[in-house]
């Protein structure tokens, strides 16, 4: 290991596992040098950390550390891979400011974006309480610097369309989210087809749970129209109209009596002695009823809009 570069680094092309090596290291690890030591070094779950050393060293083995349960720490000492790391990727010092985006070819994109959020990324279902919707799938990433965030989001909106919200600052570290259809898509494309020495297992355990929710709210039915199932075994149409209280003839929202605007109009014209008052003259020369028009005009206005 000292003495020549390793195999995983060396010639030029960038293979699947180079790109998710370096995914993992510039999300959770760090390169640096003292007089006496020159250290690559990687923080992280354990899946992820004992995976990550075995692409370069697989003597090693992760090694626990304090600072909060079920974290990892691996390291390789080599001099060869410190300057390699330099002058290659320019990696080297804190990286709160100096965080390099690195651009690998398309063919491995996926695998070095897998290896950012197997770090600094995150899969998880909201959970919704009794009334409030179904669960929600949702995925999180972020890093300290601001552009490093925007061109990770750029590149997965590029890879598998998914749209982040507005990066938000959260405790100094900036953040992008997914939520829904986009938290799938971006899940989807990650660990979709992710090869096991590749990947998170505790992100792909989360993807799993993603997948079967996708299935159950997809087979589910409306109870009440038959629908595709969005909202405690109804569709939003029927969710409303029952927790609302709609109107018998479906519509929503209620005016009064539990009637919609034109069943409760009809309604109070069906009254005995309802009397119409009519608003003004019409230019016809009609009694004005809506909007200054007859009920003749009025109509005719409407199918003028309508054909526009």
């Amino acid at each position: 290991m000292r003495r020549t570069l390793p195999s995983l680094l060396a010639g030029q092309a960038i293979t699947p596992e180079r790109a998710w090596w370096l995914g993992v290291l510039l999300g959770d690890g760090n390169v640096y040098q003292t007089r006496s030591n020159a250290r690559v070094t990687v923080v992280g779950a354990l899946s992820t950390v004992s995976r990550w050393l075995a692409l370069v060293a697989p003597d090693k083995e992760p090694k626990e550390i304090k600072r909060c349960p079920g974290t990892y720490q691996g390291y390789v000492d080599s001099k060869v891979l410190v300057e390699h790391m330099r002058a290659t990727y320019g990696l080297g010092g804190p990286k709160t400011h100096t965080l390099p985006w690195l651009e690998v070819p398309d063919d491995v994109r996926v695998h070095y974006l897998r290896g950012l959020w197997d770090t600094d990324g995150e899969l998880s279902i909201e959970r919704r309480p009794k009334g409030k919707g179904n669960d929600s799938p949702k995925a999180r990433f972020g890093v300290a610097p601001k552009p490093f965030v925007l061109r990770a989001s750029e590149a997965l909106t590029e890879a598998c369309g998914a749209r982040a919200a507005a990066a938000r600052l959260e405790k100094g570290v900036w953040r992008i989210s997914y939520a829904g259809r986009s938290a799938m898509q971006v899940a989807d494309y990650l660990y979709g087809g992710a090869p096991e020495h590749l990947r998170n297992e505790d992100r792909y355990g989360v993807y799993q749970q993603m997948v079967a929710l996708r299935e159950q709210l997809e087979l589910a039915e409306c109870e009440r129209c038959g629908a595709p199932a969005q909202r405690e075994g109804y569709c939003v149409r029927c969710w409303y109209a029952l927790r609302k209280r709609a109107c018998a003839c479906g519509k929503f929202p209620t005016k009064a009596l539990g009637m919609c605007q034109a069943c409760y109009s009809r309604h109070l014209r069906s009254l005995p002695g309802y009397v119409r008052r009519s608003t003004g003259t019409c230019s016809c020369g009609e009694p004005a009823f809506r909007r200054g028009l007859c009920d003749a005009c009025y109509s005719r206005e409407r199918r003028a809009v309508r054909a526009e």
